[in-house]
């Protein structure tokens, strides 16, 4: 088969700062073409990434797709007629979407359904398509997004959840989302988890040469400063608010011996957090340069970033998977997280559940972890074993069964 994926959604700066969706993307192609399946895989990239050839050197097809000078019109009119001329059997959007005309049609035939002007030929519907749809927390809390998201939110998604003859979700809790809001039959959708790689496993040793600019209260050699961890994209639904919230409530005796360090990409109303770290600074001095949000965290940093935690608290409100959990247990690192969404589904009893919602449980939990150290042990060794029933060559692979039935 001409299996095609939509890449899209790949950076194209040489920083190659992924995150989410994007990371989700990179990882399942890099994966997909080391099973050696007897299939040809289609990338199509943007013009200038920095990601097109270790994708051609993994035997993948590279086609390039021009830059977005008129966003509508590239995305699902140029951009249609460009996967549909490589003539695929089969068209993966990785990000929760296909180009909205998709097999190629012109938009006037697409809305009327009756023939243009020129009675141009429709591309007969001989491919098949499949989404990976990650989340579904704008329709269920859309108070948590900005504005101008209508047309994506009810135009695009909507079409590709019933166009698409397949529909990959990261959990099971988002699969009973998917069949409850869109009444997709249950035969439609598939449940994959994501992976986790291997390098998170691994105690990381950064060379002194290897020009890497690590903070000093991250290095392995640093045992004086120790700190409570999160990552994750620094908007609403991450419950930062409640997160500092918590810290600021913790013993003093804690507070003196660790930083709360709050790691990832801003997003939208990321503002809030920084007013929250303002407002617990103002009302306990000794909170000064203590909360400290330190921004992305590149590819290389992440694991050792992890590894050196003292703790690692996602107290998101909603997740579709919430991979920075993951990658934590596998850095051996105790966590706490939400009992809401896929995170129990993920967690399993490798973990330490609160209610997002209660400022006291988060703290609670955070003392628990650092007071005991007995149960800290128990459920790091547990958050490991259990990481490692993850890995991104099972995901490619069963991905792979997806594309084959």
């Amino acid at each position: 088969m001409r299996i095609g994926i939509d890449l899209q959604c790949l950076p194209t700066d040489q920083a190659r700062e992924l995150t989410g969706i994007s990371n989700y993307a990179y990882l399942l192609s890099i994966h997909l073409l080391k099973l050696g399946a007897p299939h040809k895989f289609i990338f199509f990239l943007p013009k200038g990434s920095p990601f097109r050839n270790e994708l051609i050197s993994g035997g993948g097809e590279i086609i390039e797709l021009p830059a977005k000078k008129i966003p509508f019109y590239s995305t699902h009119v140029l951009y249609s007629r460009i996967m549909s001329g490589a003539k695929l059997d089969m068209l993966h959007g990785p990000a929760n979407t296909l180009p909205l005309f998709y097999p190629f049609q012109t938009p006037l035939r697409w809305i009327t359904g009756a023939p243009s002007p020129r009675q141009e030929r429709v591309i007969k519907r001989t491919t098949q398509s499949v989404i990976t749809l990650h989340d579904l927390v704008i329709y269920k809390h859309p108070k948590w997004f900005p504005g101008g998201q209508w047309f994506s939110k009810k135009i695009v998604v909507p079409r590709s959840i019933r166009e698409a003859d397949k529909i990959i979700v990261p959990s099971k809790a988002t699969a009973e989302d998917l069949m409850e809001l869109f009444h997709v039959p249950s035969f439609k959708v598939s449940a994959i988890p994501h992976g986790v790689e291997e390098r998170f496993f691994r105690k990381s040793v950064i060379p002194a040469n290897a020009g890497i600019q690590m903070d000093p209260r991250v290095k392995p050699e640093d045992d004086k400063e120790k700190y409570i961890l999160f990552v994750g994209t620094v908007e609403p639904r991450k419950n930062l608010a409640r997160l500092v919230q918590a810290y600021a409530s913790l013993p003093q005796d804690i507070l003196d011996r660790y930083d709360l360090v709050i790691a990832g990409q801003t997003g939208w109303k990321y503002e809030e957090i920084e007013n929250a770290k303002l407002k617990m600074q103002n009302d306990n001095s000794k909170l000064k340069n203590k909360i400290k949000v330190i921004g992305y965290v590149s590819e290389n940093e992440l694991p050792t970033l992890l590894q050196n935690a003292s703790l690692f608290v996602f107290p998101s409100l909603y997740e579709g998977f919430g991979l920075p959990v993951l990658e934590a247990m596998a850095a051996g690192v105790p966590v706490i997280t939400s009992n809401t969404s896929s995170m129990p589904e993920v967690v399993a009893d490798a973990g330490l559940l609160v209610n997002p919602y209660s400022v006291a449980e988060i703290t609670n939990a955070i003392v628990k972890i650092i007071r005991d150290s007995v149960f800290a042990s128990r459920i790091t060794r547990a958050g490991t074993r259990r990481a490692g029933e993850f890995s991104w060559d099972k995901t490619a692979r069963t991905t792979l069964e997806i594309y084959d039935q």
